[in-house]
């Protein structure tokens, strides 16, 4: 199955709104960045990773949490990111089924992620800039919105997305990412079940719509989740709360700084292929959604157990 995604610009007003937020760094910030309204500057939101508690409360677009549910790792970049910068921010965790590692809680990762951004997109006039980190599962379900941002996002949305943490991906991909960091070999746990090339199509595909002045993926050497084939440690997967989720929480708002992400409006994007259904190659996660899921509901079921089996 061919697939193309064309680059589209925002419409002028939203360019002209993302203007007007990029204008904001040049000036004196405000005293505390975790008191922002959701509709002010930014809003930061941390994807927790398998099995991390939730949170409470209901945020502005109803599929966050507005106390709690980051998880350990988010929440440290979190934090370091209230110690380096004072713009007003909105922080929020997303709520979404955790529970396991499968297809599924992905895309209702995703989904309700993409609903959550959509609604600041259509509800505040000028902005804001969307901050996203994860751990873990979580980075999966920010890869599959952002790989198929055109599928989850309104326009306007999109554009809002500034900057990106990743880390202890499991759709890890070193080659040929000049955004992934820790690491610059091997892949994750999910990224290993289908083919080098639509991995590298997936990264294309993140590239061309957004650029890779924004995003950053986190991965440890020793970090068998973004690693395949390594021991699965979950201390060595939760090691990033004591240096690059530290490190991460600064460099979140350095890529909001250089807010232009540098994506080129140059006609169509690169294409790619899924594998036809029945070839016997399971299809790349980051480019299945709940829209084109049924064609391919063999080889899902059988990543899941394959999944399943990994992490037992």
């Amino acid at each position: 199955m061919k697939i193309q995604r064309r680059i589209r610009r925002a419409a002028a007003s939203t360019l002209a709104a993302l203007t007007v937020v990029a204008s904001a760094l040049v000036a004196a910030p405000p005293a505390s960045a975790a008191n922002g309204g959701p509709c002010d500057f930014a809003v930061l939101i941390g994807v927790r990773g398998f099995t991390a508690p939730g949170g409470t409360g209901t945020s502005a677009g109803g599929y966050g949490w507005t106390a709690g549910g980051y998880g350990d790792v988010p929440q440290a970049v979190v934090n370091k990111y209230n110690e380096e910068f004072s713009w007003p921010t909105y922080e929020i965790s997303l709520n979404y089924d955790a529970g396991g590692v499968t297809p599924s809680h992905v895309w209702n990762g995703a989904q309700n992620l993409a609903n959550e951004i959509n609604w600041y997109a259509n509800n505040c006039t000028y902005g804001p800039a969307i901050l996203l980190t994860d751990h873990s599962l979580g980075a999966a379900v920010i890869v599959n919105l952002l790989v198929n941002a055109d599928d989850y996002l309104t326009a306007k949305a999109r554009s809002m997305v500034r900057s990106v943490q990743l880390y202890g991906n499991p759709l890890f991909y070193a080659p040929g990412r000049s955004w992934s960091s820790g690491t610059y070999s091997g892949q994750g746990i999910i990224s290993a079940l289908s083919s080098a090339a639509s991995n590298e199509a997936a990264t294309a595909s993140i590239n061309s719509m957004f650029g890779t002045e924004f995003i950053e993926d986190n991965c440890y050497a020793q970090d068998g989740y973004c690693q395949a084939g390594k021991a699965l440690d979950g201390a060595a997967h939760n090691s990033y709360t004591g240096g690059a989720a530290t490190l991460g929480g600064y460099s979140l708002g350095e890529r909001l700084i250089i807010w232009s992400r540098g994506a080129e409006d140059d006609g169509e994007a690169p294409e790619y292929s899924l594998p036809a259904p029945g070839s016997g190659e399971l299809p790349n996660l980051a480019f299945i959604t709940p829209s084109n899921a049924d064609e391919y509901a063999v080889e899902i079921e059988e990543m899941t157990q394959l999944l399943e089996d990994e992490l037992q």
